[in-house]
């Protein structure tokens, strides 16, 4: 879920935002930083009340944003492919390595 909270204007101070539906009750807190266009992780458990004191692009998430997410069986294939390489060079540098 992603909210605004006051247009990006500056706030009077700290603001409470109680989050009346348990499914909105989520396991990241992430602000929209706009002079790098990414968000940064501001808390890891939210709980029903956020106690906001910067305006801007906030997102309600499960999933840790940016992080880098790799498919198990494409990095399964990967390690394969880079095991049978290296197999491969041993054994034909030790074939000619002694005659």
């Amino acid at each position: 879920m992603a909210f605004s909270l006051n247009r990006g204007e500056a706030l009077p101070g700290k603001v409470e935002v109680e989050l009346a539906d348990p499914r909105l009750d989520r396991a990241r807190l992430y602000l929209l930083n706009p002079s790098t266009g990414a968000y940064q992780e501001l808390a890891s458990k939210t709980g029903p009340a956020l106690v906001l004191d910067e305006p801007g692009e906030y997102r309600l998430t499960d999933e840790e944003i940016g992080a880098l997410t790799i498919e198990p069986l494409l990095a399964a294939a990967a390690a394969l492919a880079i095991l049978v390489g290296v197999a491969l060079f041993v054994a034909f540098r030790r074939r000619y390595r002694f005659w």
